[in-house]
């Protein structure tokens, strides 16, 4: 008869093994190319990062967050004439084999009121939540442009 203890380990291995198969959109986005720019704290920083669709539907990305910041939102930086305005996005969709590229003066990560700086060679872990419910943690590397 197995031990407590076997038992107990046991659990614990399928209760991650659950975890981590719900962790990320198995096999359905690829990062390539995560970064971030150095911010003071209290500031807001950016994140940019190259996403890659390789699943067999559309992914609908509604929220994201990092726990180095008070809120963290999708934005979009748009050119009306010479000025340029920032359009925040509630949902970011990736079509099926598509790419979303998002860098400086394009769509990108806002991280608002940072809780602390952001300095260069540092990692911030960005968590992306997907409509149904599933998330994929993402690390972006400070670094400046």
């Amino acid at each position: 008869m197995p031990s407590g203890r076997v038992m107990f380990g046991g659990a614990m291995l399928a209760v991650t093994a659950i975890a981590c198969a719900r962790a990320k959109p198995a096999g359905a986005v690829q990062v390539l190319d995560a970064w971030a720019r150095p911010a003071d704290s209290g500031a807001t920083g950016g994140v940019y990062l190259v996403l890659k669709n390789t699943d067999t539907a559309a992914l609908h990305i509604t929220s994201f967050e990092t726990p180095i910041s008070t809120s963290t939102e999708a934005h979009e930086t748009m050119m009306h004439g010479d000025v340029a305005a920032m359009d925040m996005k509630t949902e970011l969709v990736i079509e099926k084999g598509a790419t979303l590229t998002m860098k400086p003066g394009g769509t990108h990560l806002m991280l608002m009121h940072l809780t602390r700086p952001l300095t260069p060679r540092e990692a911030v872990p960005v968590t992306l939540r997907f409509s149904d419910g599933r998330t994929f943690g993402v690390t972006a590397h400070v670094r400046t442009p």
